[in-house]
């Protein structure tokens, strides 16, 4: 059975449950994971984890491969070694490496490893530095040596042309979503206005909770009984709090914590439409799919 190395440079942070499903819902190939930081060993179980002991810092050593020879990232900070000597031994046939930052910190290996290279993006990692010269650069390098490219959606495919991938080496990966984890369920419209809307994700610009918000209070103007619950968290938390208030919106917008995948599905089941109005961010920071969104849809949810 044909063995694929999986890196990922954190395994698992919570919001990760898709790569975690794509890792442990493969049959025809075994896999092993590479990572620097296991984090949610609870959340996410699995036995084949390889965490790259990276030597102790040596700062003469690592100012000297820095500055003097120029090494990259990857050489001076000590993982190289470390991964190399574990790629040796395990001998896998290809390699995965998710996100394509991940992949151009790691170009020196890809470059000196004689195995085929897998890498996907999945949004984030669309997003150009301009305060690192050489990055671009190195991005063009580093989807010009991967042998395939992985996108989760055509908006990101043209992203990852337009940073210089030649566009016969991209695939569309869908996400797969459990549907026994969200089964479906046929729902009624109310009668009497009192819709529930939901959206699921974390805090951030990307996943326009303000435009759902002010979406919503047009809404609610016109049906009174409406609802709209908020799940999750993040930096825009007091943001998201402030414009609910200003808005005037106290008593039909609750903002409660991450559900769980049992409790979110109960959530999509006792409401009506989802929201997710994502939008680029100042940092052209893209979404991918939604995976909440495919979650929803999933329960029969508009």
């Amino acid at each position: 059975m044909p063995v694929v190395a999986t890196y990922c440079s954190t395994f698992l942070k919570p919001e990760m449950l898709h790569i975690y499903r794509q890792i442990t819902s493969l049959k025809k190939f075994r896999t092993f994971v590479l990572t620097v930081d296991r984090q949610c060993e609870d959340l996410y179980p699995f036995d084949e984890v390889e965490v790259l002991r990276i030597p102790q810092k040596n700062f003469i050593r690592r100012y000297w491969l820095k500055h003097i020879l120029k090494r990259k990232e990857i050489e001076y900070r000590g993982d190289f070694q470390p991964l190399i000597k574990i790629l040796r031994q395990r001998a896998p046939d290809l390699m995965h490496i998710y996100f394509g930052h991940t992949g151009v910190h790691l170009l020196p290996l890809i470059e000196a490893w004689d195995k085929p290279v897998v890498v996907s993006f999945h949004g984030v990692d669309v997003q150009d530095r301009p305060h690192q010269p050489e990055y671009g650069p190195r991005m063009r390098s580093m989807l010009e040596k991967a042998r395939l490219v992985l996108v989760r959606s055509d908006s990101l495919a043209e992203r990852v042309v337009a940073l210089g991938c030649p566009p016969e080496k991209i695939r569309i990966n869908r996400t797969g979503i459990p549907l026994d984890a969200f089964p479906y369920v046929q729902r009624t419209f109310p009668a009497d206005g009192s819709w529930q809307f939901v959206q699921a994700c974390r805090f951030i610009t990307k996943k326009g909770i303000p435009t759902s918000l002010k979406a919503f209070a047009v809404f609610q103007k016109q049906y009174p009984k409406a609802k709209l619950v908020v799940a999750g968290s993040g930096p825009m938390k007091d943001e998201i709090n402030n414009l609910i208030a200003g808005l005037k919106l106290e008593g039909s917008v609750n903002v409660i914590p991450f559900q769980n995948q049992t409790e979110l599905a109960a959530l999509y089941h006792s409401s009506h439409a989802v929201l997710h109005p994502s939008q680029l961010d100042e940092d052209l920071n893209q979404e991918g799919i939604p995976n909440a969104m495919l979650e929803a849809m999933a329960t029969g949810l508009p």
